[in-house]
């Protein structure tokens, strides 16, 4: 288990004590009913939020190097038959100029 997991366990083992045993008809219980209810909430939707925002950046991450090597690729098939490379752009606009590849020959955009 991770740290993160560990704790919001330790946390949830230690707020069982607070649960209300018995209902209640004071505002005490009422209260503190409503700020455990938001606390538990709070913690899932925060849980929740973390999961998706890892899920996003997997898959990007994914897709970038998916990118590159599809790069690499293409420019060592160019490079082999001796031609300029046309690399393309991780951004999505389209790809970047022509560059050269092979030592010996001048860096030029055309």
């Amino acid at each position: 288990m991770t740290k993160r997991r560990l704790a919001c366990l330790a946390l949830a083992i230690a707020l069982v004590p607070l649960l209300p045993g018995t209902a209640r008809a004071d505002g005490a219980a009422s209260t503190r009913n409503i700020l455990l209810g938001g606390a538990a909430a709070t913690l899932l939707i925060i849980n929740h939020n973390r999961k998706v925002h890892q899920k996003y950046a997997d898959y990007d991450r994914r897709q970038a190097e998916t990118q590159a090597q599809a790069n690499n690729a293409e420019a060592a098939y160019q490079s082999a038959r001796g031609r300029p490379v046309r690399v393309r752009s991780s951004s999505g606009l389209g790809p970047t100029p022509l560059r050269r590849r092979w030592a010996g020959a001048p860096c030029r955009s055309t």
